[in-house]
């Protein structure tokens, strides 16, 4: 049973990885193009992360918590407790609104 509603809720899956992703740039009023330029990437890797077509990888992970100064933890596994204290609560807020 608990094995089961760990598959059910998995934070660290393709979707939520880009759920957090987005958030993360519209926290930030930047673009995809912007977020690509800043992590120096194409806006095509930008927008297959963040559609879950591909997934976010260790090393885009580490030029976004280079860049941004989010953590692995909030990135793969949610833990939004690891965020400063404005963006935990705008991500509390934006979590809310897509529960809707």
């Amino acid at each position: 049973m608990q094995y089961e509603n760990m598959l059910k809720h998995d934070d660290s899956s393709a979707e939520n990885v880009a759920r957090r992703l987005i958030f993360l740039r519209k926290y930030l009023c930047i673009s995809q193009k912007q977020f690509a330029i800043d992590l120096n990437t194409s806006a095509q890797h930008v927008s297959n992360w963040e559609s879950a077509r591909n997934r976010l990888s260790l090393q885009g992970a580490l030029a976004i918590v280079e860049v941004y100064g989010v953590t692995l933890d909030f990135l793969f596994l949610n833990r939004y407790d690891t965020l400063p204290a404005q963006m935990r609560s705008a991500w509390l807020v934006f979590n809310r609104k897509d529960d809707k």
